[in-house]
């Protein structure tokens, strides 16, 4: 019933824009580990070069492969989740 009082309040007080929902949580760009140029960097890689011409043991961009190749380029150390 709360709810619907202050909805109503804040239709009174803003019209349609009072009834308008906020976004919740945490943004995505708070939880990131790798700052923009690193991500870029990164991606660079993963466009121009294949994972045997970076020396790592794998033929085909993985998870895994992403993994090693941010530890080795950058020194962050990643979940593998997080690829």
């Amino acid at each position: 019933m709360a709810l619907y009082l202050r909805g109503v309040k804040n239709y009174k007080a803003s019209g349609t824009k009072g009834l308008k929902g906020k976004t919740r949580g945490v943004k995505s760009e708070d939880k990131k580990l790798l700052s923009a140029s690193q991500e870029k960097t990164i991606q660079l890689m993963l466009i121009d070069k294949m994972p045997d011409q970076l020396k790592l043991p794998y033929a085909l961009w993985t998870r895994k492969a992403v993994k090693e190749l941010v530890e080795r380029a950058l020194g962050v150390v990643l979940d593998i989740n997080t690829m």
